[in-house]
């Protein structure tokens, strides 16, 4: 019963006879809020307002003023919603009744009278001639309907509670951090010279907010299960330089940017010093393994060039460097068996002091969904990858063959992708005692066509070589942007120059042995 006490005593009574049942709008919220702890029934009820029947949610009461010696009659209503006991409704037919109940809500001297500190938000006015007021303050809202009621014009006060208004939070200001991881020297330098052609650049990218993009030289990068960003970059080996614009957005759209930039490093004038390193490298025995496939099962494009180039190759060898013809090997059209018996041949062969030389011309295939490279040789099948070898299989071989130095040269699509995405960090004074595994390919991640302007280079330079001792870099170096020049814009492709992983590669070099 006290609650409904407390509903009905909030509306002032203008009539002389009640002044002292006067209650305040204030008084509505503060009831409002604690409607858990107050009864909807209460004596004063029945004196007040009449509940409509035993289970209406209306309770109605009759209003007469005679202030100016007439008598003028209203009505007034409280409309409760059960399904909604945050929304009491008011309705009234008075006008000054309107006006009193409109100022009480706007009067900004809180805690005078009844001013209760409303802001007025806005009065919009519908096509049925009906407007509409409302109030707010805090989380509670005032929304005043004017009505034409049976030709009665009456405002209709709906007070409820919004929801608890929400701060508008902090706009994060802070970009995301940059942490770079390779090249190792970025860290600490802005410039980075690298000997190898191919080479990652490796970031972390923090923030609290996340992480919307990552963009590395124009292309946008995604991260790995690690959340590590990385892109790789194929340098031309002379002293131009290559600047990689970094920048990582974070989802409230702060940008930060990092820039490496990057070298190619040539080798160093050889001194005498490195001519002894030279002449104790060439006490070992330089064999040759030379691989061409032309000849291919249904399906597979046949190809008119690898056993010219691979007899080339094997002339200019024997011709004019320190390989003699019992240690070099041709294999034409060999199946994965063949391949397979003259590299454990060579495992069996080869001591610490040796260099060896692997040279593959023949159709190569790449796997996107794996990251996995392959060879066709000869008795591979038209989309059966199990009768392909893949470079994971070849750098098995190389990591078995007991050499000091292994240079491997494919001319064949994708054969990049045997060879390391990272940079050679060894001290270069070591270079040329250290073991090698080196891979010089004509292309990176893409096909490369049938007559090859990278071998074409690639036999001239052996050609025209008068050094005695040519290291691989070095060699690479010098056709480098002949092939870049003449592949065509059609045929575009970046021969490679890196280590293979994984295979004992420790930083030196294969070095190229004048007889």
């Amino acid at each position: 019963m006290n609650k409904l006490f407390a509903l009905l005593i909030i509306f002032t009574i203008p009539c002389k006879a009640q002044q002292t049942d006067r209650i305040t709008w204030k008084l509505l919220f503060e009831i409002h809020d604690a409607q858990s702890g107050v009864l909807r029934e209460a004596k004063i009820s029945n004196r007040l307002f009449q509940r409509m029947s035993a289970k209406s949610n209306i309770w109605r009461r009759n209003r007469i003023d005679n202030t100016d010696g007439t008598d003028h009659q209203w009505t007034e209503e409280i409309h409760l919603n059960s399904s909604k006991p945050e929304t009491v409704i008011f309705v009234t037919s008075e006008p000054a009744e309107f006006d009193r109940l409109v100022k009480s809500l706007t009067d900004q001297q809180v805690g005078a009278g009844e001013g209760q500190g409303f802001a007025s938000l806005e009065a919009r006015t519908f096509a049925s001639g009906r407007t509409m007021s409302s109030f707010s303050k805090s989380s509670r809202l005032v929304e005043v309907l004017s009505n034409n009621n049976a030709g009665t014009q009456e405002w209709i006060f709906q007070l409820s509670k919004t929801a608890p208004a929400t701060p508008t939070p902090t706009k994060d200001k802070t970009p995301p951090v940059i942490s770079i991881i390779e090249p190792k020297e970025a860290q600490t330098k802005s410039l980075v010279e690298v000997r190898l052609s191919r080479i990652s650049v490796k970031i972390k990218v923090s923030d609290g907010s996340g992480i919307k993009s990552v963009v590395m030289d124009g292309k946008l990068v995604k991260p790995d299960v690690d959340s590590i960003y990385s892109q790789v970059f194929t340098l031309p080996p002379n002293l131009s330089q290559k600047t990689v614009k970094i920048e990582a957005i974070d989802n409230p759209g702060n940008v930060a940017s990092a820039l490496v930039t990057l070298k190619s490093k040539l080798p160093e004038p050889i001194t005498a010093s490195d001519e002894t390193n030279f002449e104790d490298i060439a006490q070992g025995r330089y064999y040759a393994l030379i691989i061409s496939v032309q000849s291919y099962q249904p399906g597979i494009r046949p190809l008119s060039n690898p056993h010219k180039d691979g007899e080339a190759l094997s002339k200019v060898l024997l011709r004019r460097y320190k390989f003699n013809a019992g240690d070099v090997s041709i294999l034409k059209d060999p199946t994965v068996a063949e391949l397979g018996q003259a590299l454990e041949k060579l495992k069996a062969t080869l001591t610490k002091k040796d260099n060896l030389l692997i040279f593959f011309s023949g159709h190569g295939e790449w796997d996107e969904k794996i990251g996995q490279g392959y060879w066709l040789l000869k008795d591979a099948e038209y989309k059966n990858q199990a009768t392909w070898i893949s470079n994971s299989t070849v750098k098995d071989y190389i990591r078995g063959i007991n050499s000091r130095h292994t240079l491997l040269v494919t001319d064949a699509c994708f054969g990049g992708s045997i060879s390391s995405k990272s940079a050679d960090d060894t001290a270069e004074k070591k270079i040329y005692k250290l073991p090698s595994r080196i891979a010089i390919t004509s292309g990176n991640l893409e096909q490369v066509p049938d007559n090859s302007v990278f071998m074409k280079y690639f036999l001239e330079r052996l050609r025209e070589n008068e050094s005695k001792y040519l290291p691989a870099l070095a060699f690479f170096s010098s056709f480098y942007t002949a092939v870049i020049s003449n592949s065509g814009e059609n045929t575009p492709h970046q021969p490679q120059y890196s280590r293979i992983d994984n295979t004992g590669h420790q930083g030196g070099d294969f070095i190229f042995t004048l007889k």
